[in-house]
């Protein structure tokens, strides 16, 4: 019984520094294009725009250097799913995982042609 509680404690100690400081989730959406956001390292930002990738349009991160965030996964969530060609969004996650600031942009566009249909920026300040 003993060990049983300790493990018990343990485990919840363990779970809770998982959690820690600076966990909480931002969301974004196409409204807040050019705005300015403040997270804490350690937060997850979350990007929802909407898009229909049956055109063959698709959001993307832009290419960049070492950034203070990192693109934890991008998923499409149909709107519709029984429904063939009906849109959706693109759902980005990122991680605040150093302090600074940085620009966010993703680019709405097809792979085969130049240029961008969209975009949506954002300058993420990491404290």
């Amino acid at each position: 019984m003993r060990y049983n509680l300790a493990l018990l404690v343990g485990l919840s100690w363990m779970m809770a520094g998982c959690q820690g400081p600076g966990r909480s989730t931002v969301a974004l959406t196409r409204a807040d294009h050019d705005r300015v956001v403040q997270v804490v390292r350690g937060d997850i930002l979350t990007v929802r725009l909407p898009g229909n990738p049956t055109t063959g349009y698709r959001w993307e991160p832009e290419e960049r250097d070492e950034s203070p965030l990192h693109l934890i996964d991008s998923t499409y969530q149909a709107a519709y799913p029984e429904r063939v060609g009906s849109g959706g969004d693109f759902v980005f996650r990122f991680r605040a995982r150093a302090k600074g600031e940085t620009r966010l942009r993703l680019i709405y566009a097809r792979s085969w042609e130049t240029g961008a249909a969209d975009e949506f920026e954002v300058t993420i300040q990491i404290q």
